[in-house]
């Protein structure tokens, strides 16, 4: 029986697909954080902040889809 070779980079490949993750949730929370500074110098309502909140997170979605499509189509071949 043949063994199977493991690669050694294959934990670094793990860091790099759980990446945009983390920087998902770091990015949501530091708009969470601001949000009332936000709120306050633009003089918005509580239902105008939840559109800064739900615009950021809505064109941050948008861009990871694209961004895998691209990759998806110009990546390694």
């Amino acid at each position: 029986m043949e063994q199977q070779q493991v690669d050694s980079r294959r934990w670094y490949a793990l860091g790099v697909i759980l990446l945009p993750t983390l920087l998902i949730s770091l990015n949501t929370y530091m708009i969470q954080v601001a949000l009332p500074s936000m709120q306050y110098s633009l003089n918005a309502s509580f239902s105008e902040a939840q559109l800064i909140v739900t615009g950021f997170s809505l064109g941050l979605a948008v861009a990871l889809i694209i961004s895998g499509k691209l990759g998806d189509i110009y990546g390694r071949k």
